[in-house]
């Protein structure tokens, strides 16, 4: 289990935000500019920030308990699967807000989709993925 630090869910939230940035902006460009569909898009900007996020989160975020530890793939796909679960979330509300309230910018659902995985991906993070 990893141990207490008093701003890790504040660095976690860091590189959220900015795997959030990343996936925003591919949705945004192909789902509301040029009109994919958006459920393969949210999948694509998914896939991207997943990669960022790992990479940012090991070196960052959970520096103190990867110390000494490269990136491994095996880790990887432990984060990946985590990060599924939330995208799992995301899609569900996604789908709904975009079934029922038909926005004009379907990134706004998007947002509000990551926003309510975040915590799935935390949790596993912290207690799965980046342990001592």
């Amino acid at each position: 289990m990893t141990k207490h630090t008093p701003f890790r869910f504040y660095k976690f939230l860091t590189v959220g935000g900015f795997g959030t940035l990343t996936n925003l902006s591919i949705f945004f460009i192909f789902a509301d500019i040029y009109n994919f569909h958006y459920i393969p898009v949210a999948i694509i900007g998914f896939a991207a920030s997943v990669i960022q996020n790992y990479v940012l989160n090991h070196a960052w975020t959970f520096s103190d308990t990867m110390i000494g530890k490269n990136m491994t793939f095996p880790v990887f796909v432990r984060f990946a699967l985590i990060s599924l679960l939330g995208l799992s979330v995301n899609l569900v509300i996604l789908t709904i807000i975009v079934g029922v309230f038909q926005p004009q910018w379907k990134v706004l659902a998007q947002g509000f989709g990551i926003v309510c995985g975040t915590g799935v991906n935390y949790w596993g993070t912290k207690y799965w993925v980046f342990t001592q």
